[in-house]
């Protein structure tokens, strides 16, 4: 006996059909309103084991599982191919479609510039700079090279 017939014959026998209807109730008029797409999807998989009439194939569940949604997310989901209803739920979590975070390319190629306004928080003058700094006219400035120069290393947050 595999976990699926288990469920099924575990919620017959001990889960009262008045339950069982109600959950099943519960999951027909399930929507997203204030949850987070992980909480929706969360409710809505637990849900759908009392009604796996509602939920016959995948493109019916899909489809199920996306009207339920909030109207914003659903609007940008029609766009998408509905078999992916897994990667949609990950993107969306991180309010971005067909990306999940630790794969993101702008986090890689983006550098955020921290409140002073340099790119990278530990910034070293170059070896030829003096205390008082490379700036025309002031006396400690042997060098005569007037151009700061900087190196330093940013941190997508």
């Amino acid at each position: 006996m595999n976990w699926a017939r288990f469920k099924v014959i575990f919620r017959e026998k001990f889960v009262p059909r008045a339950i069982q209807n109600a959950k099943c109730s519960e999951f027909d008029q399930l929507k997203q309103l204030g949850m987070t797409v992980a909480d929706y999807e969360w409710s809505f998989t637990n849900l759908a084991e009392y009604a796996p009439h509602l939920v016959a194939t995948d493109e019916i569940r899909a489809h199920r599982f996306e009207e339920g949604l909030r109207h914003e997310i659903r609007k940008a989901i029609r766009l998408l191919d509905r078999t992916k209803v897994k990667n949609e739920i990950r993107c969306f979590h991180y309010t971005e479609v067909e990306h999940i975070k630790r794969n993101c390319p702008r986090l890689r190629t983006e550098v955020v510039a921290p409140r002073g306004g340099l790119v990278g928080g530990n910034v070293r003058p170059a070896g030829n700079a003096m205390p008082g700094g490379n700036r025309p006219g002031n006396p400690e400035n042997r060098g005569g090279n007037v151009n700061n120069q900087r190196q330093g290393q940013g941190y997508a947050l």
